[in-house]
């Protein structure tokens, strides 16, 4: 497992070494590098309160993955596998709440780098409400059809109930 973490963290380090490299030389977008001001500085801690609640969501999700990883290396090869079937339908039925998630924290930064404050509680009240709206629909989803669900990427029985007391878990983090 670290091994391929240390692969993943090593790969997103080529691709944003990469990213500044590009937008250094082409300069695509003007105006992508700027020199910090006393402006430019503000708001910086309105913005970081606003950062904070949001940032504590993403934590927490992320924690949970972690400690399930953590307790996968421990696992025999057919828990192994109903763990990395149940992380997969995890992540399909999450991504509009994950990326809810990080719309919203593009508008808060957004509307913070503007001035607007009222803006920013508006795009974090309503990220918090969507985010917690699809969590919901997500858990009441799984808690329902979770074998069924499970049951579209494996027909062995044994792994279709492992994996679902897996995703069940997964919906208490």
């Amino acid at each position: 497992f670290f091994k391929q973490k240390t692969a993943y963290e090593i790969q997103m380090l080529i691709v944003v070494v990469l990213l500044i490299t590009y937008i250094t030389y082409k300069n695509p977008i003007p105006g992508t590098w700027f020199q910090l001001r006393e402006e430019s500085l503000q708001n910086l801690w309105s913005l970081l309160k606003f950062e904070m609640v949001v940032g504590s969501m993403a934590f927490f999700v992320l924690l949970g993955v972690v400690v399930v990883y953590i307790y996968a290396t421990k696992l025999g090869s057919e828990d192994y596998e109903g763990i990395m079937i149940a992380i997969t339908f995890e992540n399909q039925l999450f991504t509009l709440a994950y990326t809810t998630r990080d719309v919203s924290v593009t508008f808060i930064g957004r509307a913070m780098g503007e001035g607007k404050t009222k803006n920013a509680k508006i795009f974090l009240k309503v990220g918090l409400l969507l985010v917690t709206s699809y969590y919901l629909i997500c858990e009441i989803i799984v808690g329902l059809f979770s074998s069924e669900l499970i049951g579209l990427a494996t027909s062995n029985y044994e792994l279709i109930e492992n994996a679902t007391k897996i995703l069940k878990l997964f919906m208490v983090q």
